[in-house]
This record gives structure tokens, C-alpha cells and sequence, in this order.
């Protein structure tokens, strides 16, 4: 998952207020589902930091956040599956325990076999 991996070394590894200059385990650019609304995926900066314990995303880039940062906490995630039959392959899945389940889409089906495998560990 090395390919995938990118340390926040380029520009500023600040992004409001949090330090993700290292421990990072994975980042990267995903789609999330919405509820019923018009525009189904957005796009999200995900960042999984093991200092934090927790996976951050925004709306936005890796430099630029537009909104609010959350947050959801490792010890939160239930599961995560790979759902190979849907979206070409890209699509996965995270419950976590309140019962909400995160429906993700990577730019491939490699990408999301490596998101799945890194949250997994």
C-alpha cells in the first residue's frame, strides 16, 4: 500500500489546527454517499492518523477545507467491507457503532482493496 501512503509532506502538514506532519497511516480523496439528496457522492479528504487515533475528513483538498473537519474515532469502526460487485469494484463500506454505515467510493478497485486492508489492520 506504499503507492497509496503519502506522508503530508508537501506544503504545510497543518490543516486547522492539526498536526498531520506524521503517523499518517492513509490518505487520500474518496467519495461519500449522501441520503437523499440530489448530488449522491461528494468528494472528501480523508486522512487516517494513528497520533489521533482517528480518521478526519473534509470537503475540500489537502490543503484547503471547506466546512467543518470531522472526526470519526478507531475504536468506533465495527467493520469494513470491500463490495466488489458494486461500482466497479471501488465501492466499500464502514459501520461504525452507532449503526451509521459509511458508504465510500476510491478512484479504483485497488485503491479500495488498500483502504479496506490498511483500516482492517
Amino acid at each position: 500500500h506504499d503507492a497509496v501512503v503519502r506522508l503530508l509532506t508537501a506544503g504545510n502538514a497543518k490543516v486547522a489546527g492539526l498536526d498531520f506532519s506524521h503517523g499518517v497511516i492513509i490518505e487520500g480523496e474518496l467519495r461519500k454517499k449522501r441520503a437523499n439528496r440530489m448530488v449522491k457522492w461528494r468528494k472528501k479528504y480523508y486522512v487516517l492518523s494513528k497520533p489521533y487515533g482517528a480518521m478526519f475528513f473534509w470537503t475540500g483538498s489537502r490543503t484547503s477545507v471547506e466546512g467543518v473537519i470531522k472526526k470519526v474515532r478507531f475504536e468506533t469502526f465495527l467493520a469494513v467491507r470491500h463490495l466488489p460487485d458494486k461500482q466497479g469494484g471501488r465501492r466499500f463500506d464502514l459501520r461504525v457503532v452507532t449503526g451509521r454505515t459509511m458508504e465510500l467510493l476510491a478512484a479504483s478497485r485497488e485503491d479500495a482493496q488498500r483502504w479496506v486492508s490498511v483500516i482492517r489492520s
